[in-house]
């Protein structure tokens, strides 16, 4: 539907520089169990929402374009390699989560006197 393409070209363009797990929507897939079957079929889902003869949003090229790359990134052993190096912290999880409990500067607490 129409609103599942907007959320889906929503999503994807707010995945973050080259978050292309997020992208295909894979997330929720431990990294060593994306087989190219799973990998193939995300990347169709995904095409099929973002596709701009199928959806009419002004952002469905860039949405299919992003889409494209993901799939070009994890389908490639080599480029996947260096994905999985910059993106997973000793295989256990994004290492961008790492930083999402740090309290900003701004945030911080003032020295007590």
């Amino acid at each position: 539907t129409a609103t599942d393409g907007e959320a889906a070209i929503d999503r994807i363009l707010r995945a973050g520089v080259r978050d292309d797990r997020a992208i295909l929507n894979v997330t929720h897939i431990p990294k060593d169990d994306l087989t190219d079957a799973r990998l193939k079929r995300a990347f169709h889902a995904q095409s099929l929402l973002v596709h701009p003869d199928k959806n009419r949003s002004r952002l469905s090229d860039e949405a299919f374009k992003r889409v494209g790359e993901a799939f070009n990134t994890l389908s490639d052993p080599r480029q996947k390699q260096v994905y999985d190096a910059k993106w997973f912290d000793h295989g256990r999880r994004p290492r961008e989560l790492a930083y999402m409990f740090i309290r900003p500067a701004s945030t911080a607490r003032p020295p007590y006197m």
